[in-house]
């Protein structure tokens, strides 16, 4: 049996922007991607451009059909960048969007309680060799008081594996609150010989038969019922539906496509362009998998974005990547050409 054909779960009226204004990170961590904290990119400094050409993307996104935008933010570091809380405020005011933020929560309690209230989601990755593990239940606790939907990633470092599930025990005892905790496995950087090949998560090579049990079950806890049933439309279980050739259907998780090794979309027709785009440090648009878009590159900080992009460039693509990597974009809806 062969997969066919992915239909993402998201409301088709929203387009999911993922952007990384900076790859400057104030921590260095082992496993992290390199290019992620190379500090080769520092933020935007021409804010009212950026804050222009970004509600200029929405608007050309509106005349397709869409008219929800959800921005997930990440880095490097985003909330080293100065502008951010004007950045989120101006581009709430004329359109639906929904922010998400992705950081290491290192920030002090004070700025979290100032600049909370901007991001919807916020996902805090947890790591224990930079990071303190109560400074990290403070910001989440405030965060979660401000009615984000909190959701804390703990990178199980094998160097000091002992050491993380003591920090996800600490968070579970010393939280005032019930948020969503994850453990999350992650490669060292040493074991990365070849950056095109991606290991495949849970490799024996890496991890014992103890930690690999650990990590079958990645959610470590969640929100108390009365939370998750007033929120139950910020909870997605399954990111999408997939159909193979006998026409038999299956619902997919985050990971599911890549655990199981069927990331292979070569040939395929994809929507990603249409309901998904990456924006990377330097401004250009693309897919996270390196994917073309549009008939020419196209970058949300240049000053001419505005007269050369246009909704007649959005359509569906067909998929020249050999292996899809990226989690989000395996979601996106897609099918084998022939169907």
């Amino acid at each position: 049996m062969n997969l066919i054909k992915i239909e993402s779960l998201k409301d088709p009226a929203e387009l999911s922007v993922r952007w990384s204004p900076t790859n400057v990170c104030n921590f260095a961590c082992e496993y992290c991607w390199p290019d992620s904290h190379a500090a080769t990119h520092t933020a935007p400094n021409n804010l009212d451009q950026v804050i222009a050409n970004f509600k200029h993307l929405f608007n050309q996104y509106q005349a397709v059909g869409k008219t929800k935008f959800h921005i997930e933010i990440s880095g490097g570091e985003p909330t080293v960048w100065r502008d951010l809380e004007k950045f989120c405020t101006s581009i709430k005011e004329e359109h639906d969007v929904y922010i998400t933020i992705i950081s290491n929560g290192s920030r002090s309690i004070r700025w979290w309680k100032e600049n909370g209230h901007l991001f919807d989601d916020v996902v805090l990755s947890y790591h224990e060799a930079q990071a303190d593990v109560h400074h990290h239940i403070k910001v989440a606790d405030t965060l979660f008081e401000l009615g984000a939907k909190v959701v804390v990633s703990v990178l199980m470092d094998t160097s000091c594996w002992d050491q993380c599930v003591q920090a996800i025990d600490l968070m579970k005892e010393y939280s005032n609150h019930r948020w969503f905790i994850h453990a999350v496995e992650v490669i060292p950087q040493h074991h990365l010989t070849n950056r095109k090949v991606i290991p495949i998560f849970g490799d024996d090579k890496l991890l014992t038969k103890q930690q690999k049990e650990f990590l079958s079950t990645s959610l470590k806890q969640f929100p108390k019922v009365t939370w998750l049933a007033d929120n139950f439309d910020r909870i997605r279980v399954y990111e999408s539906r997939a159909t193979l050739d006998n026409n038999s259907t299956f619902n997919a998780r985050t990971e599911d496509y890549i655990t199981k090794s069927l990331n292979h979309f070569y040939g395929w027709t994809c929507n990603v362009g249409v309901d998904s785009i990456y924006i990377g440090w330097d401004g250009s648009i693309s897919a996270s998998c390196t994917q073309p878009l549009f008939d020419k590159q196209y970058n949300v900080l240049s000053e001419k974005f505005a007269e050369e992009f246009n909704s007649s460039v959005i359509a569906p693509v067909k998929c020249t990547i050999q292996n899809c990597f990226c989690k989000p974009e395996t979601h996106v809806s897609k099918h084998y050409e022939n169907i």
